[in-house]
């Protein structure tokens, strides 16, 4: 670390004429007055390289480097006291990345914040010559956030194929500090809109995810009736409650003309798999009873005890269940008058009290009637 200061002392403030910092790649500069209960300064932060802080801070803290690229530049002007500063701020970044999943270009960040540094108010304005999401092109949006701690009010207006797609809602902040709540969560997009029906809890220390996501989506076609088609990938993804469980999978859905179809799979690593394809209507029962419908989907053998094993299932590890599970489902018909199957084929199934269960059955939904079909039962021993 390089610094370099020049100042002076004039009554109980110190005037500083230059100071400049250098470290781990980034470049502070700051000069004004400041004293024990009040501050005026103007700072600079610049950042040429953040592939370089990145690394510089991986070394430091012998941890790995985050995947982050681009460069930044942050100018801020700081009034009032040192405990409760009044900022105004400017951001700008003419290329960040990070990772695979998120990239802007001509990124801007204006705004003011006030009050105690660690629940500070205030505004900020947020926007993008492009913006990139994973696979999705989110074109130049605008994002506006109004906080007033513990909340943060949210609107995000953006370009998509066929008009412009805008989320709005709150975030508050919760007691703990590792998580937030969703509220009044509204997005609309090019002829339809989704509201939030309740409150969502969203704990990130709990959740603990991990893993890559890419999603893609594509709107088209005329406002009033426009065709969606989604395309989402996620690679080794998990979460703190799945334990070592880690989930590779593909999924594909498209809406055209009030119909929607679907296929994909899931596979944790060779723990369990299924696979899924279908098409029904998007709309409800009322609207559309007569509609066909299809669907199958087939979990493959999953092996109870690796399946507990892998994910921490405390509760099956404590009984010890073991054996083997596969099943199917298949379903025609309508909406009002479906005919589905559902199959389960069980083998060597037990627990610390049951030694051995091998089972097939079979549930036939038809007209209306639920009906179980179990043909065959054997081999079942107690401990």
């Amino acid at each position: 670390m390089l610094a370099d200061l020049k100042a002076s002392l004039q009554g109980r403030y110190a005037i500083i004429q230059a100071f400049v910092a250098k470290a781990l790649g980034v470049q502070l500069t700051a000069k004004g007055a400041a004293a024990y209960d009040e501050v005026s300064l103007d700072l600079e932060v610049n950042a040429p390289s953040l592939a370089e802080v990145s690394r510089g801070v991986g070394a430091l803290t012998r941890k790995k480097s985050l995947p982050l690229a681009g460069s930044l530049h942050l100018s801020a002007r700081l009034t009032g006291s040192p405990k409760r500063p009044d900022a105004q701020v400017h951001l700008r970044a003419p290329k960040l990345r990070w990772d695979p999943t998120l990239a802007a270009f001509g990124l801007s960040v204006d705004g003011r914040l006030h009050g105690p540094l660690r629940e500070p108010d205030g505004t900020l304005r947020i926007v993008a010559q492009r913006l990139l999401a994973g696979a999705v092109d989110l074109g130049a949006p605008r994002i506006a956030m109004d906080l007033s701690w513990p909340v943060a009010h949210l609107r995000i207006d953006a370009g998509v194929s066929g008009g412009a797609l805008q989320l709005a809602g709150d975030a508050t902040i919760d007691h703990d500090r590792d998580g937030v709540i969703l509220s009044n969560f509204l997005v609309s997009y090019p002829g339809n809109e989704l509201r939030l029906a309740r409150d969502a809890n969203v704990h990130f220390r709990e959740l603990g995810l991990r893993g890559v996501l890419d999603a893609n989506l594509m709107v088209q076609g005329p406002r009033a009736e426009p065709d969606l088609d989604l395309r989402v990938d996620v690679q080794r993804a998990g979460a703190k409650p799945l334990g070592e469980l880690a989930v590779d999978g593909h999924a594909h859905a498209h809406l055209h003309e009030g119909r929607l179809s679907t296929d994909g799979s899931a596979a944790g690593q060779d723990l369990l798999r299924i696979e899924w394809k279908g098409e029904m209507p998007a709309e409800s029962i009322a609207g559309q009873p007569n509609a066909p419908i299809q669907l199958e989907a087939h979990l493959s053998r999953v092996d109870l005890a690796r399946v507990a094993d892998a994910a921490k299932l405390s509760r099956l590890q404590q009984k010890r269940v073991h054996g083997i599970v596969e099943a199917r489902i298949a379903a025609t018909g309508t909406l009002a008058a479906p005919h589905a199957t559902l199959s389960i084929d069980a083998s060597d199934i037990g627990t610390d009290t049951i030694q051995q269960v091998d089972a097939r059955a079979g549930l036939l939904l038809d007209k209306g009637k639920l009906e179980l079909n179990a043909p065959r039962a054997a081999r079942a021993t107690s401990a």
